[in-house]
Protein backbone atom coordinates (compact mmCIF):
# COMPACT_ATOMS: atom_id res chain seq x y z
CA UNK A 1 0.00 0.00 0.00
CA UNK A 2 2.93 2.22 -0.25
CA UNK A 3 0.94 4.58 -3.08
CA UNK A 4 -0.88 7.91 -2.70
CA UNK A 5 -4.77 7.47 -2.46
CA UNK A 6 -7.48 9.85 -2.93
CA UNK A 7 -10.91 10.32 -1.34
CA UNK A 8 -13.71 12.04 -0.75
CA UNK A 9 -17.12 12.47 0.58
CA UNK A 10 -19.95 12.11 -0.56
CA UNK A 11 -20.71 15.40 -1.52
CA UNK A 12 -17.44 15.92 -3.22
CA UNK A 13 -16.91 19.40 -0.93
CA UNK A 14 -13.95 17.38 1.23
CA UNK A 15 -11.25 15.79 -0.93
CA UNK A 16 -8.24 14.19 0.74
CA UNK A 17 -5.61 12.32 0.19
CA UNK A 18 -3.52 9.52 2.47
CA UNK A 19 0.40 8.88 1.60
CA UNK A 20 1.84 5.41 2.29
CA UNK A 21 -0.77 3.98 4.79
CA UNK A 22 1.46 1.15 6.32
CA UNK A 23 -2.08 -0.07 5.28
CA UNK A 24 -3.30 -1.41 9.37
CA UNK A 25 -6.97 -2.32 7.78
CA UNK A 26 -9.54 -2.86 10.77
CA UNK A 27 -13.44 -3.45 10.89
CA UNK A 28 -14.96 -2.06 14.20
CA UNK A 29 -18.50 -3.17 15.27
CA UNK A 30 -18.39 -0.87 18.49
CA UNK A 31 -21.38 1.34 18.75
CA UNK A 32 -19.53 4.39 18.45
CA UNK A 33 -18.37 3.39 14.93
CA UNK A 34 -21.89 1.92 14.05
CA UNK A 35 -23.53 5.31 15.19
CA UNK A 36 -20.77 7.36 13.19
CA UNK A 37 -21.54 5.54 9.84
CA UNK A 38 -24.83 4.29 10.04
CA UNK A 39 -23.57 1.10 9.32
CA UNK A 40 -23.11 -2.63 11.14
CA UNK A 41 -19.36 -1.72 11.23
CA UNK A 42 -16.92 0.68 9.83
CA UNK A 43 -14.07 -0.18 7.86
CA UNK A 44 -10.93 2.28 8.76
CA UNK A 45 -7.63 2.56 7.46
CA UNK A 46 -4.32 3.84 10.58
CA UNK A 47 -2.27 6.54 8.65
CA UNK A 48 0.32 8.30 10.37
CA UNK A 49 -1.30 12.00 10.62
CA UNK A 50 1.54 13.25 8.50
CA UNK A 51 -0.10 11.04 5.56
CA UNK A 52 -3.02 12.60 5.27
CA UNK A 53 -3.56 15.88 3.90
CA UNK A 54 -7.09 17.89 3.48
CA UNK A 55 -6.55 18.93 -0.31
CA UNK A 56 -10.28 20.52 -0.23
CA UNK A 57 -12.74 21.87 2.24
CA UNK A 58 -12.71 21.77 5.98
CA UNK A 59 -14.40 18.76 7.95
CA UNK A 60 -16.29 19.39 11.03
CA UNK A 61 -15.30 17.65 14.01
CA UNK A 62 -17.25 16.63 17.28
CA UNK A 63 -15.20 15.50 20.48
CA UNK A 64 -16.49 12.91 23.02
CA UNK A 65 -15.46 10.49 25.62
CA UNK A 66 -14.20 13.45 27.67
CA UNK A 67 -12.20 15.22 24.75
CA UNK A 68 -10.47 11.73 24.10
CA UNK A 69 -11.83 10.92 21.32
CA UNK A 70 -12.28 13.23 17.64
CA UNK A 71 -14.58 12.34 14.39
CA UNK A 72 -14.81 14.46 11.96
CA UNK A 73 -17.08 14.29 8.89
CA UNK A 74 -18.50 16.44 6.07
CA UNK A 75 -20.85 19.26 7.20
CA UNK A 76 -23.22 19.33 3.74
CA UNK A 77 -23.42 15.50 3.44
CA UNK A 78 -22.60 13.70 6.80
CA UNK A 79 -19.97 11.59 5.91
CA UNK A 80 -18.00 10.04 8.42
CA UNK A 81 -14.03 10.78 7.92
CA UNK A 82 -11.96 10.07 10.49
CA UNK A 83 -11.51 9.35 14.40
CA UNK A 84 -8.53 10.30 16.55
CA UNK A 85 -7.88 9.48 20.04
CA UNK A 86 -5.69 11.16 21.91
CA UNK A 87 -3.86 8.54 23.27
CA UNK A 88 -2.84 7.84 19.82
CA UNK A 89 -1.04 10.91 18.93
CA UNK A 90 0.51 10.14 15.85
CA UNK A 91 -2.54 8.33 14.02
CA UNK A 92 -5.32 8.90 12.39
CA UNK A 93 -7.92 6.27 11.18
CA UNK A 94 -10.14 6.69 7.97
CA UNK A 95 -12.60 5.58 6.58
CA UNK A 96 -11.88 3.36 4.00
CA UNK A 97 -15.28 3.67 1.94
CA UNK A 98 -14.66 7.32 1.35
CA UNK A 99 -11.69 6.31 -0.69
CA UNK A 100 -11.51 6.33 -4.85
CA UNK A 101 -10.03 2.20 -4.31
CA UNK A 102 -11.76 1.06 -1.42
CA UNK A 103 -10.95 -2.52 -2.52
CA UNK A 104 -7.05 -1.80 -2.27
CA UNK A 105 -8.19 -2.08 2.11
CA UNK A 106 -8.72 -5.66 2.50
CA UNK A 107 -9.53 -6.05 6.23
CA UNK A 108 -6.62 -7.61 8.78
CA UNK A 109 -8.54 -7.82 12.00
CA UNK A 110 -12.33 -7.36 13.36
CA UNK A 111 -12.66 -5.37 16.64
CA UNK A 112 -15.07 -5.22 19.09
CA UNK A 113 -16.71 -8.65 17.87
CA UNK A 114 -18.69 -8.50 21.14
CA UNK A 115 -20.98 -5.78 19.77
CA UNK A 116 -21.48 -7.44 16.32
CA UNK A 117 -24.89 -7.59 15.15
CA UNK A 118 -25.99 -10.96 14.94
CA UNK A 119 -26.40 -11.89 11.27
CA UNK A 120 -22.76 -10.75 10.44
CA UNK A 121 -20.57 -13.05 9.62
CA UNK A 122 -16.74 -12.72 10.13
CA UNK A 123 -14.17 -14.74 7.79
CA UNK A 124 -12.82 -17.18 9.78
CA UNK A 125 -9.07 -16.59 8.04
CA UNK A 126 -9.73 -12.35 9.93
CA UNK A 127 -8.47 -12.19 13.04
CA UNK A 128 -11.01 -11.27 15.30
CA UNK A 129 -10.88 -9.00 19.15
CA UNK A 130 -14.24 -9.41 20.90
CA UNK A 131 -13.74 -6.17 23.18
CA UNK A 132 -11.16 -3.80 24.22
CA UNK A 133 -7.90 -5.18 24.24
CA UNK A 134 -4.01 -3.31 24.65
CA UNK A 135 -2.87 -6.55 21.81
CA UNK A 136 -5.09 -5.26 19.02
CA UNK A 137 -4.65 -1.87 20.04
CA UNK A 138 -1.02 -2.22 19.52
CA UNK A 139 -0.96 -3.99 16.11
CA UNK A 140 -3.60 -1.39 14.39
CA UNK A 141 -0.64 1.39 15.41
CA UNK A 142 2.41 -0.64 14.29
Amino acid sequence: MNKDHQGSCFCGNITFEIKDTGGTVAACHCLDCRKASGAPFMVFVVVNKENYIIKNGTPTSIQYADGIKKRTFCEDCGSAISYENKNYTKTIDINTMLLDNPEDFPVKYHVWTKRKLSGIIIDDNVAQFHENSDHWKKLLRE
